[in-house]
């Protein structure tokens, strides 16, 4: 079971199937419309969001909203 999905927000684990292996990320489920768009649209790069990504983990969430760490991503 993925637990880190059950926190507040519920930081859904995004990831690349292109053949790139680009490094995954989560995100607040209320924003996965919102990096779809971007990405889609070309306005933002697969890496911004992945820097974007505080130290919880996620991107575009503050640090406290799911008390992740990068290794549970």
């Amino acid at each position: 079971m993925d637990r880190a999905a059950l926190g507040p927000g519920f930081p859904i684990l995004v990831v690349d199937l292109d053949e790139e292996s680009r490094p995954p990320f989560r995100c607040m489920a209320s924003e996965l419309y919102s990096i779809d768009n971007n990405l889609n649209i070309g306005n933002m790069d697969w890496e911004e969001f992945a820097e974007e990504a505080g130290n919880d983990g996620i991107s575009g969430a503050s640090d406290s909203m799911a008390g992740l760490t990068p290794g549970n991503v």
